[in-house]
């Protein structure tokens, strides 16, 4: 099963899709996707983007075994992850990108999961100073073991503001097999913030952009039987004011 969804919106644009009311209880990397809450040190009054996305997905916790030291044989469980993020600029000149790939599949034996995550935003302006924003979430449930790596990086420099946040993830789900003390997780994460980009730092463009532009894509893959995959994608761009992109893929088996 695969899904793939593009939205582009130079001017402005407004697309939404929804995830089904039966969803499944997420094992949350991030502090704030449970709660809806959606916190930006750089921005306040970002909140309620990823919204949509959140209604639907929660339900009843799994359960793992607690007896430390053994390896117990558990229950058939599915392999489920959602990946996204959005981003936004504010300005005359506004550009704001995302892409999102999410793929699972069922070897038999185990079930691996993986995908990637990468919004950009940057801004100038003529009058006032430009703000731009970006952030990426994950959460995962039936896994044994789960690595994450997050990068998030926002400067100003002149009369440009430019923010970028990157997730890429791994997940193994082993069958007939449960972590004596709960699924093992490996969260790295990287912030920075400052005025200047350093010659060596990563810059998403050279070039200030023109106009308001607002782009996203989202690509879900799901192999194996009962597997599910959807992608969800939202833009808009009004002329001299703002860009705003969000995106998000699920994927199941």
């Amino acid at each position: 099963m695969r899904s793939i969804r593009r939205d582009r919106d130079p001017h402005h644009q407004d697309e939404h899709t929804k995830f089904g009311d039966h969803g499944v209880h997420l094992y949350d990397v991030s502090n704030d996707w449970p709660s809806g809450q959606y916190h930006d040190p750089h921005q306040d009054g970002r909140g309620g983007t990823m919204d949509s996305v959140t209604h639907g997905l929660n339900s009843s916790p799994t359960s793992y075994a607690s007896d430390p030291g053994s390896a117990t044989a558990s229950a058939p469980s599915a392999l489920a992850s959602v990946i996204g993020g959005d981003a936004y600029a504010t300005g005359t000149n506004t550009d704001a990108t995302g892409t999102v790939s999410n793929n699972v599949k069922d070897l038999g034996y185990a079930t691996v999961a993986s995908g990637v995550a990468v919004f950009e935003a940057s801004a100038t302006s003529s009058h006032g100073a430009p703000t731009a924003g970006a952030d990426t979430f994950l959460s995962v449930t039936g896994a044994d073991i789960v690595m994450e790596y997050e990068f998030d990086f926002n400067f100003h420099i002149g009369n440009k503001d430019v923010a970028v946040s990157e997730l890429v993830y791994y997940a193994i789900d082993i069958k007939n097999w449960t972590p004596p003390d709960g699924p093992l997780v490996m969260d790295f994460q990287t912030h920075a913030a400052g005025q200047f980009g350093a010659h060596d730092g990563y810059l998403p463009s050279h070039v200030a952009p023109s106009g308001n532009l607002a782009s996203v894509a989202a690509v879900a893959d799901a192999q194996g039987p009962n597997s599910l995959a959807s992608t969800l994608t939202h833009s808009l761009a009004v002329e001299n004011h703002f860009s705003l992109v969000s995106g998000a893929a699920m994927v199941a088996a």
